[in-house]
């Protein structure tokens, strides 16, 4: 997919009939003089402004919260959702998920991105005070899940490379069925997270 802008209105996203997750539906038009104007690839003429038509996992994750089926969501805030992440390797990962499917910060009105930046940082703080890291790490990524969701990642004492991003542990250690917590460890990490939000005054409305 390519994103670009039109300084004088919205962005706009490109793709064509067969990309995942997009359908060829025109919502708007660019300027004439605009360079990718009219263009087409691999045979196909790309349409201006698909609409969303899922395969978006955070979006399912969070249709998952709604339908209250997702164990490891802990609270809604007012612009995302506090999730455990599935795998535990480091200790208290969180993610917060945007409750809107947008790919860029930009994409938010100013009041809502200031509001979003705000509350990943104070779940981020209750992480911190939930787990006693030495050391937090925030990651808003998108390469591969494009919904903007916040990777809220505590680094311990024992972490086996504490000057290294987390990514640098090879995905099969990170995401091995040995670090997937049990039930019981889910619900302790839940319960520990919820409270901190809890006593920084953020819940006002929890499925947890």
């Amino acid at each position: 997919m390519l994103r670009f802008g039109d300084p004088k209105g919205p962005w706009w996203l490109w793709c064509n009939g067969n990309t995942a997750g997009c359908g060829p539906v025109i919502v708007g038009s660019i300027p004439t003089s605009h360079p990718t104007k009219n263009r087409t690839g691999n045979g196909s003429i790309f349409v201006i402004g698909c609409v969303y038509m899922g395969s978006c996992l955070v979006c399912e994750r969070i249709s998952q919260i709604k339908a209250g089926t997702n164990p490891c969501f802990v609270v809604e805030l007012d612009t995302g959702f506090v999730v455990i992440g599935d795998h535990q390797y480091f200790k208290g990962y969180t993610l917060f998920l945007c409750k809107e499917h947008h790919v860029e910060l930009h994409e938010l009105a100013l009041d809502v991105r200031w509001l979003f930046l705000k509350e990943m940082s104070l779940v981020a703080e209750a992480v911190f005070r939930a787990f006693k890291p030495e050391k937090m790490n925030y990651e808003l990524l998108g390469n591969a899940d494009g919904h903007m969701h916040w990777h809220l990642f505590p680094r311990h004492v024992d972490d086996p490379s504490p000057q290294g991003p987390v990514w640098m542990v090879d995905k099969t250690l990170r995401n091995g069925d040995a670090t997937r917590p049990s039930t019981e460890e889910l619900s302790s990490l839940k319960e520990k997270l919820l409270q901190e939000l809890t006593d920084m005054g953020l819940v006002r409305n929890s499925h947890a």
